[in-house]
């Protein structure tokens, strides 16, 4: 009967016998008679066992051959070859090989470990049951990134709470807290998320503050509150973390008030209250937004107390300058009610 896995090798089953007929060798089968048992003891069945494994060594080494175990039937279960390699079988197929640099095992390896497991782990991460490592499993500071190939480990893999500090390999941040109310916590995390590096840094404790006028004071940060205040015609405001400074609608400036530039007044009333007025403009423009035919009197109004008032104005209806007895206050935007004309004297008047 010809072997399944080796070649050149024949066997005989245990219910065949060879007959030679007609110079012809046959192969018979016939009904297994087994023959009668007998109970031996544990060393005679010790010492057969030593003897079938010194015979299967010196058979080895002389004929140079494989050694194989079979069932009896087509299958073999173990091959052997002296110094070589050993391969068990299951199923025809081959679970555990052994070679010059290892073993390999095809399928599923369940073992319970007892004691420490060293060198690398490879393969792909479904080789490694869910929740399979545990605290216990693994050894103190064993885990570092050069053992544990990329994406190898999922979380699936690791049971809740197995990674503790005895774990985890110890990096050169001294354990400790990092900051206060004077100094920053300065931090340096790597591309895997551990803290290669921790110090601090020392900030200001107080603040020196100045001012126009008065003497630099000192805010120390933390304890003091640094108040804005506003003044005359100035309000300040804090919201949302913003200081707002804003003039007063209607402010009044005491003293003197300089403005380099263009100073637009737009309102109705410009009220100036002062005893001198000087302009150095050589031309004054009245009605300056009159547009279109012309419907106002412009001029300049004196206001006289109790006596009426007088004024020099353009008369628009009539189309001439006159000096005029008026109740006109300055007020009137359109045509100047005109009293009676006022007396007008100059040294020449030319036409």
């Amino acid at each position: 009967k010809k072997d399944t896995f080796f070649n050149e090798i024949s066997r005989i089953g245990v219910n065949e016998k060879l007959h030679i007929i007609k110079n012809q060798i046959v192969l018979k089968k016939e009904k297994f008679k087994p023959l009668s048992t007998e109970n031996y003891s544990d060393n005679k069945i010790e010492e057969y066992f030593q003897l079938n494994q010194q015979y299967l060594k010196q058979l080895s080494a002389s004929r140079k051959k494989n050694i194989y175990m079979s069932s009896g039937f087509d299958s073999s279960y173990l091959t052997a070859n002296q110094n070589g390699a050993v391969s068990l079988y299951y199923d025809g197929n081959v679970k555990l090989a052994t070679t010059s640099t290892g073993a390999t095992v095809t399928g599923t390896l369940v073992a319970d470990v007892t004691g420490d497991v060293t060198g690398d782990l490879t393969g792909t991460a479904s080789a490694v049951a869910d929740g399979a490592v545990t605290a216990a499993k693994i050894g103190t500071g064993a885990v570092l990134t050069s053992k544990i190939a990329d994406n190898a480990v999922t979380s699936a893999k690791i049971a809740d709470g197995s990674i503790g500090a005895t774990q985890l390999t110890a990096t050169s941040v001294s354990a400790g807290s990092y900051g206060s109310a004077s100094a920053v916590p300065i931090i340096t995390v790597d591309a895997d998320g551990r803290l290669t590096a921790a110090s601090t840094a020392t900030v200001a404790g107080s603040l020196t503050i100045g001012a126009d006028s008065g003497s630099d004071d000192v805010v120390t940060i933390g304890t003091d509150t640094l108040t804005i205040a506003g003044g005359g015609n100035i309000t300040t405001t804090v919201s949302n973390n913003q200081v707002s400074v804003a003039l007063d609608a209607s402010p009044t400036v005491t003293g003197n008030l300089t403005v380099d530039g263009n100073l637009t007044v737009s309102g109705t009333t410009t009220t100036v209250n002062t005893t001198n007025v000087s302009v150095a403009d050589p031309l004054t423009v009245l009605s300056s937004g009159e547009t279109g035919t012309p419907s106002k009197d412009s001029g300049l109004i004196v206001e006289r107390g109790t006596s009426a008032n007088v004024g020099w104005i353009w008369d628009e209806s009539a189309d001439q300058f006159a000096a005029v007895n008026t109740t006109e206050d300055g007020t009137t935007a359109g045509n100047v009610t005109i009293a009676s004309y006022a007396d007008i004297k100059g040294a020449n008047f030319y036409g």
